[in-house]
């Protein structure tokens, strides 16, 4: 029989140590699995910690310093609501255009206040982005349609689209709400300025007047409502202008108003006017000089801006060079530009440099290179969300909007909400691509945001304009007209649902017992009911609707509807 011997006992070291060694393992497979949420609770916290200081910086002033905390939270955290308040309220104090995408980015997050949302709206009013500022002021006008900000807000919303009689409307109303409010007020006397009853128009020109004489905030609201107005007599400019500089609470650019108007008063004397005020401005503080510098570019006199602002001074730094550049490109100095560039050290990002080259190329009819500096912005500012919106106005406004819609693609891969990027390339997309292209980026934004109704009712709708996807698209229009029955643009949607689907008498019952104004209806609304009502018979009703409007006003397939009444 063959002998095996026992097993050696294992040695309690040994045991520890194999102990040790499972808890070791354990520990780091815990450590593995737990580590990513780990570090993303420490990078939101590290994300509310800068925000914190955002605001407190907000609150000593310290408006730079705001902005750099406030970028560097919303790295860590691309949708702290706290970081983008503070982000927006610095940007806002700084006048930058970009202030409104972090407003509309803390919206979306669904954690802005009511003051928040309000801000957004006005911010939005003073862009005259009114599309964007309209859907936000709908929702709250439907969650507290008494509340007096709401209605102010609706009425500027509607002086701004032009709709006189609606604005006089929610501004008397915000009026009642709020007795005391004396802003109210002053606005509702500034739209009947020009009221068409002499007694009223009289009564509200006597308020701004006398609003005018105080020296409290409002006091000079109401001198520069009256600085812009053109009908002023000579003693009215004198006496605006007068009040204007000598307002306590007056800046710098109610001293430029005052400016403005005495240029009005004297032509004669424009070159010396601007020449005091060059003497005045040039040895200014840097931000007073910016202000000045923009001016004088707004009002045609780069000349002066080069005066004012010499090339050795603007190069010193960003906003003072930046003026100096709008002066040389107004008068034509391409060429000197396009040297300046290439010899000088910038105070400008590459983003910004670049994109001033290209400018300079297209310019010079140098197509090639200005593609190229195209190019070489869009590299420079990617993954910078302010560079990339700034790019994409840029390059609108010079002409080449493919370069305007890359920049907000590229926009919309590195922002916590793209929602503002969607919206400038969907208006871009709207004024010059085909309506198949903007049914896709539609149809690409209501599969982002599902629970926005406009964005599934215009993608329904353009769906429909060109004859795709009737079912579906029949089916979102009934239900968006069933949850809010009084909205006309959903109306439309499910009209032109049933005019596609040849069934004309039910498309014309949609409009049923509602009356609207149709006069103050969008071209395409009234097409739709022009084209539904001429189906049902009525084409001289039909052609009413339709009165002075015509095809260029519409989509082509909007003009398809209505060709035969458009003759």
């Amino acid at each position: 029989m063959k002998v095996t011997a026992d097993p050696e006992p294992v040695a309690p070291t040994s045991k520890r140590w194999l102990v040790y060694s499972l808890i070791g393992l354990l520990l780091v497979t815990a450590a593995f699995l737990t580590a990513r949420p780990a570090y993303r609770k420490f990078k939101r916290w590290r994300s509310g910690q800068l925000a914190g200081e955002a605001a407190r910086r907000l609150e000593k002033n310290e408006t730079a310093t705001a902005r750099e905390k406030a970028q560097a939270a919303l790295l860590l955290w691309p949708n702290n609501p706290a970081a983008l308040r503070a982000m927006a309220q610095a940007l806002n104090r700084e006048t930058n255009a970009a202030a409104l995408q972090f407003w509309a980015q803390l919206v979306q997050t669904g954690a802005a206040d009511l003051k928040d949302r309000q801000t957004f709206i006005a911010q939005g009013l003073r862009a005259g982005a009114a599309e964007n500022a309209g859907r936000e002021l709908q929702k709250l006008l439907h969650e507290s349609p008494e509340d007096a900000v709401n209605l102010w807000l609706a009425s500027q919303f509607f002086a701004l689209i032009n709709n006189r009689t609606q604005a006089v409307e929610y501004a008397a109303i915000a009026a009642l709400r709020d007795p005391t409010n004396r802003q109210y007020k002053l606005f509702l006397s500034s739209l009947q300025f020009d009221a068409p009853e002499a007694a009223q128009r009289s009564a509200a020109r006597s308020n701004v007047w006398a609003r005018a004489q105080s020296d409290d905030p409002l006091g000079l609201e109401a001198l520069v409502f009256l600085a812009q107005r053109r009908d002023l007599t000579p003693d009215e400019k004198r006496e605006a202008a007068r009040r204007l500089e000598q307002h306590p609470a007056h800046d710098i650019s109610h001293e430029l108003l005052a400016i403005t108007l005495r240029l009005t008063l004297e032509p004669g004397r424009r070159a010396a006017i601007l020449a005091e005020a060059v003497e005045k401005y040039r040895s200014a503080a840097p931000e007073i000089r910016v202000r000045f510098a923009v001016w004088l570019n707004q009002n045609g006199a780069a000349e002066s801006t080069l005066v004012a602002l010499p090339l050795a001074d603007a190069l010193k730094r960003k906003d003072l060079f930046l003026p100096y550049v709008d002066a040389m490109a107004a008068l034509g100095k391409w060429v000197e530009l396009r040297n300046i560039f290439e010899t000088q050290q910038s105070p400008m990002e590459t983003a910004y440099l670049e994109a001033f080259r290209a400018r300079c190329d297209l310019a010079l009819k140098n197509d090639s290179l200005a593609a190229l500096h195209w190019r070489a912005a869009l590299r420079a500012a990617e993954r910078n969300p302010e560079q990339l919106y700034w790019l994409a106005l840029y390059a609108e406004k010079s002409g080449d909007r493919d370069t305007a819609k890359k920049s907000l693609r590229s926009l919309i891969g590195c922002t916590g909400n793209p929602l503002l990027a969607f919206r400038e390339l969907g208006r871009i997309t709207e004024q010059t691509g085909t309506t198949e292209e903007l049914r896709d980026l539609l149809v690409e934004m209501a599969a982002r945001w599902p629970r926005d109704a406009a964005l599934q009712n215009d993608a329904a709708y353009l769906n429909l304009l060109l004859g795709a996807e009737l079912a579906s698209s029949w089916q979102t229009a009934q239900k968006l007209v069933e949850h809010s029955p009084e909205n006309l643009p959903f109306r439309t949607t499910l009209a032109l649902a049933l005019l596609r689907q040849r069934d004309v008498a039910a498309a014309l019952k949609v409009y049923g017992q509602f009356r609207y104004q149709w006069a103050d209806a969008l071209p395409r609304q009234r097409a739709v009911y022009a084209a539904v009502l001429a189906a049902n018979g009525q084409a001289a009703a039909a052609r009413e609707i339709l009165a002075g409007l015509t095809a260029s006003s519409l989509r082509k397939e909007e003009a398809a509807l209505v060709a035969a009444l458009l003759k």
